[in-house]
């Protein structure tokens, strides 16, 4: 996991980011870090099941957030 100042893709603002070339997690300074490690965590889980390939960014993003409100409650709630 790295932190950085500064992330976007896209010119959209990031809170994290996957690279899966790289097997690398960033976060941006200030976050609410553990949540967003834990989102990213979730694209990782997709990523190297092979579950999300073939997804568009748009459904996987749908995806994430939909098992990151489920669990977060559930594991840290």
């Amino acid at each position: 996991m790295k932190v950085v100042a500064y992330l976007e893709d896209d010119a959209e603002e990031l809170l994290g980011a996957f690279n899966g070339e790289t097997k690398t997690i960033y976060i941006l300074k200030g976050s609410n870090w553990k949540q967003t490690l834990f989102h990213e965590c979730i694209h990782a889980a997709l990523y190297f099941s092979g579950a999300g390939e073939g997804l568009s960014l748009s459904k996987e993003e749908s995806i994430v957030l939909a098992l990151e409100h489920g669990l977060w409650p559930l594991l840290f709630g």
